[in-house]
């Protein structure tokens, strides 16, 4: 007899709790339907105090969403407050054409105004708070999501987009700055040759578009190989490569480290070079390509 109480007070437990675990699982998608509602209404509050500031508006984006969603996901799931690497996550969600990602991670719990809690947080974290005053800032993404002890996990992403170069007016700059350090040397200025600069141009263009970077194409077609194909002769010939991202000035940045490489610094003070091609590519992360050419 006492056995069977017990066994029925322990089926009845038990059925007790797992009544308790599946209203607790009903719950979770309308809490975490109200985390989603107060990002949206995190935005609309941020966004006029942009506008108090006297900075533009962001963009919200629906793929910047999806990141930032998915991270506030699985810092809900797991419980670990850490956002990993963003540039990772934007790439695999084929987002490109980022200069910048701030990343925000809001956590909190038990607040009567939740509105106003959000807020508070947003403006009492540093980057956060920068990146609130800051006009760069183009566009920005929110997620949300509720851990199972009911905390509150908000995350934005703001992104500043890059703004792509005038290739030509950067090949210009690039050629002009290479031949400012060789007259201050007493060396004779380079004369600029088309054909010479669409051969970089290519090589720059290849580059950026594979995502390699070096003398030699993925194939082993070298210098002399794309010289030959363009039916162009020589008596010598050298390339200087650089790959630059995040300058304000990418051709300052490149021929200044051309000039602290030897053997780039060679190529550009060589008195026989006479002619010389520049090309520049950006690829769609923003990332600058450079080439020129030195040929005698």
């Amino acid at each position: 007899m006492s056995t069977e109480f017990s066994w029925v007070a322990a089926g009845t437990a038990a059925v007790v709790s797992i009544a308790a675990w599946v209203v607790a699982a009903a719950d979770q998608p309308r809490k975490t339907y109200q985390v989603r509602a107060l990002a949206d209404r995190v935005f609309e509050r941020l966004n006029a105090e942009r506008r108090s500031r006297g900075a533009p508006e962001w963009e919200r984006r629906p793929s910047l969403d999806g990141v930032a969603s998915s991270a506030a996901e699985r810092v809900a799931r797991t419980g670990r407050h850490g956002l990993g690497s963003m540039d990772r996550a934007l790439r695999n969600a084929g987002i490109r054409g980022v200069h910048r990602a701030i990343p925000i991670l809001l956590t909190f719990r038990g607040h009567n105004d939740p509105l106003q809690a959000a807020v508070d947080l947003w403006k009492g974290y540093g980057p956060a708070l920068e990146g609130l005053k800051d006009p760069r800032i183009d566009a920005i993404g929110l997620g949300g999501a509720v851990s199972a002890d009911g905390t509150r996990v908000l995350v934005g992403l703001l992104v500043e987009d890059v703004e792509w170069p005038d290739y030509r007016e950067l090949e210009r700059e690039t050629a002009e700055a290479v031949n400012r350090v060789r007259v201050g040397r007493g060396l004779r200025a380079m004369e600029t040759q088309p054909e010479l600069s669409e051969v970089a141009r290519g090589h720059s263009l290849d580059m950026a578009r594979r995502g390699y970077f070096s003398h030699e194409s993925p194939e082993g077609r070298d210098l002399g190989w794309r010289l030959r194909s363009a039916g162009l002769e020589y008596h010598q010939v050298a390339e200087n490569i650089s790959k630059i991202r995040g300058f304000e000035s990418p051709v300052q940045a490149a021929v200044e480290g051309w000039m602290k490489s030897r053997g780039h610094r060679d190529n550009i003070l060589t008195p026989e070079f006479e002619l010389s091609g520049v090309g520049v590519a950006v690829d769609e992360d923003g990332v600058v390509y450079f080439t020129q050419l030195f040929l005698r």
